[in-house]
């Protein structure tokens, strides 16, 4: 009669346990059907706590999906090994190391490409030239619009066009190479310059301005007026040139930039301020949101903001070379002819105004 009673203990505790355990089931993975739960029949000749222990939970799904129900409910979870091993192995593959400055060769690999401009080009095989005067030939055939990097020189980019225009003559040896129109220069002006390639000479610092370059090189004596190049001679190159930074580092010598000459300068955008010609011949004022910038004049570093807010400010002006004159693009203020400060007229108005 205990043990009766005992038995009917266990089982209401089992089942108070196969409930909870539903309920639990139920609200994490209620996408899951239905489990049912039933108590077994324990072992006769095994004890109360090995029957209590030996309980199981019975789903009423099908016996292929028991695995999945057990691995649900165990919390527990193990990483494959292999993909372990794979999460490794590419880690040390990647390397976060940049690459040093010095990396780079030449100015073209290291260069942004922030000043570009276009021009044509065409390959002497695919156009016909016609010669027309002492200075120019005829271009006629297939080609390219060619971008080109201002500041190293790299293609970025090119495009296939019609090529219709005159050109200048190239002369070799009193002869155009291309047209085959005769030399007639007198050569009266004369100049010389040093060529050299950057993989094969050396670099040496001197200051955050210059470093000395040494190695061979190619000296050209040509003409200014044709382009006629009349000697060209190996030579030894010893000149000083200007570092050529990026990120404040010379890619050539690897001068790393003090900063030790700075100039400061206005920045604001135009189209939000009000500018207006002084009328003195050099300067104008603006008025709106400006901030003051610490720049170095060396490596072109941009040292510190300084904002002013909402204010005026008196600057010089910035010409650009436009409509046959010198122009301020910010204000308009044009400069005359012969130099003279002149407001609202174009060069070639102050030169006819003059005669």
């Amino acid at each position: 009669m205990f043990v009766a009673i005992f038995d009917e203990e266990r089982i209401v505790n089992v089942k108070s346990k196969a409930l909870a355990l539903l309920l639990t089931l139920i609200l994490v993975l209620s996408y899951m059907p239905l489990i049912v739960f039933a108590d077994t029949e324990a072992d006769d000749d095994s004890s109360i706590n090995d029957q209590i222990e030996s309980e199981e939970v019975v789903s009423d799904e099908p016996a292929q999906n028991e695995p999945e129900a057990e691995e649900t409910v165990t919390d527990e979870t193990v990483p494959a090994e292999p993909e372990a091993e794979a999460a490794e192995e590419s880690t040390e593959e990647i390397s976060l190391k940049a690459a040093p400055k010095a990396y780079y060769d030449t100015a073209a690999e290291a260069c942004k490409h922030e000043h570009t401009y276009t021009e044509k080009a065409w390959a002497d095989d695919e156009v016909k030239y016609e010669d027309v005067n002492d200075e120019y030939h005829t271009v006629k055939g297939s080609g390219y619009i060619v971008t080109l990097c201002a500041d190293c020189g790299e293609i970025i980019s090119r495009e296939e066009t019609q090529i219709d225009l005159e050109a200048e003559h190239t002369f070799v040896n009193g002869a155009c190479e291309c047209c085959g129109h005769e030399n007639s220069c007198a050569h009266e002006h004369l100049a010389t310059d040093e060529y050299w390639n950057t993989d094969e000479v050396g670099y040496t610092k001197i200051d955050d301005e210059y470093h000395r370059v040494t190695g061979p090189g190619v000296k050209e004596t040509w003409c200014e007026d044709c382009g006629e190049v009349f000697e060209s001679i190996g030579i030894q190159i010893n000149t000083e040139e200007n570092h050529y930074y990026v990120d404040g580092m010379c890619i050539y010598c690897e001068n790393t930039c003090k900063h030790n000459s700075t100039y400061y300068e206005y920045a604001y955008d135009p189209e939000e301020c009000t500018i207006v010609d002084l009328k003195d011949g050099s300067h104008h004022k603006v008025t709106g949101a400006i901030s003051k910038d610490k720049w170095c004049e060396y490596c072109d570093i941009l040292l510190e903001e300084k904002d002013l807010g909402y204010t005026t400010v008196t600057e010089e002006h910035d010409y650009d070379y436009e409509d046959d004159c010198y122009k301020c693009y910010l204000c308009g203020y044009v400069e005359s002819l012969d130099y003279d400060r002149v407001y609202g007229q174009t060069r070639y108005d102050t030169a006819i105004a003059a005669a």
